[in-house]
């Protein structure tokens, strides 16, 4: 395999050696090469159940990095009108318009109304220090709908932007999303809307009750065990690392783009490369160090779970070899950013 220097004081790094290297750093920093551990694909791992708390957000958007509105929670194990957490947050970013037109929410100055009617807020850092103290000392199962890819990741996005996670760590130990939960609990009953749920297994009921009351209702159903909980939990790591995932897919996409609408890559297989931490800089800078065998080595390194890192289908690696060699690249669109992580909430 061909291997160059970049400059005085530069090592010759045979391309061989790339992938190895980037693994044996376990910090999950750039190697040598420059170029980033690839971020491990989410392994859902049940554990074992502790005392459950069903909980919902309200949001201002529908990506991972969105702001909290509303945090809602309410244990399992007392009457459903009772131990009822309720906090309403002024967020920091702007509230998309589907959550303005559908959930009626609106900033104006320092102030979140909802419906018109000014709402008591808190900062976020507040709030999550007042759901924590909610959540109590001992360790806790968070549950929550259609949560695994956005509810659970803005929660932890929010907690580690507050400094928070390691207390957050200790009290949840597992997490579950509800929808493939009642999916395999009631398999003909679609859609798994809450309130469709609710309306078909409990029509005699009061409809009119919050999100947070409607899931614990249903989750304390008959039908739906612990057996049936604990097969659809995970841990910490796997909110972690999804979050992460989706850090870096947000970060890293747009730099694919030009690969996209070339037809050099599908959107999907760009997703994958840049959940996985990789921009196309970091392919040119493979490039360099090893030309089109470093490429290579990078697209299908295999990671923790025993699969390529992107993928390992020849005529998919044949054209993004082609593109990098050919170095149709627009800078201005791979240098696109986010704001730093961490900078999501400022109090």
């Amino acid at each position: 395999m061909a291997t160059s220097s970049q400059g005085e004081g530069q090592p010759n790094i045979p391309t061989s050696t790339m992938a190895s290297e980037q693994s044996n750093n376990s910090d999950g920093a750039a190697g040598p090469s420059g170029i980033p551990r690839a971020v491990p694909v989410p392994k859902q791992r049940p554990v074992p159940l502790t005392r459950q708390v069903v909980f919902d957000l309200g949001i201002t958007g529908l990506e991972n990095e969105c702001h909290i509105l509303r945090i809602s929670a309410s244990r399992l194990d007392v009457p459903v009108n009772e131990e009822y957490f309720n906090k309403y947050v002024l967020p920091k970013r702007e509230i998309s318009y589907w959550v303005q037109e559908i959930f009626k929410y609106s900033v104006q100055g320092d102030n979140l109304y909802r419906n018109g009617v000014q709402l008591p807020t808190l900062r976020i850092r507040q709030a999550l220090s007042e759901f924590l103290e909610f959540l109590g000392d001992e360790p806790v199962t968070l549950i929550a709908h259609h949560s695994r890819r956005i509810d659970f990741p803005v929660l932890y996005n929010a907690m580690k932007a507050c400094d928070m996670l390691p207390e957050f760590e200790k009290k949840a130990t597992g997490f579950v999303d509800t929808l493939p939960l009642f999916r395999g609990v009631w398999q003909d009953f679609g859609p798994y809307r809450l309130r469709t749920l609710y309306g078909k297994l409990f029509p005699r009921e009061e409809q009119n009750i919050s999100n947070v009351m409607v899931l614990k209702t249903l989750v304390g159903h008959p039908d739906v065990t612990d057996e049936a909980v604990s097969k659809h939990s995970f841990d910490f790591t796997y909110v972690a690392q999804a979050a992460k995932r989706s850090f870096e897919k947000k970060s890293n996409l747009p730099s694919w783009k030009p690969l996209i609408t070339s037809r050099f890559v599908s959107k999907s297989m760009a997703q994958r490369a840049a959940a996985s931490g990789l921009a196309v800089h970091h392919l040119l800078l493979a490039y360099e160090w090893g030309e089109e065998q470093g490429v290579l080595d990078v697209l299908t390194e295999i990671t923790s779970d025993g699969k390529p890192r992107v993928t390992k289908d020849k005529k998919v690696l044949e054209k993004i070899v082609s593109f990098i060699t050919k170095g149709s690249f627009d800078d201005e669109q791979e240098n696109e950013s986010l704001e730093d992580e961490d900078d999501f909430y400022q109090n």
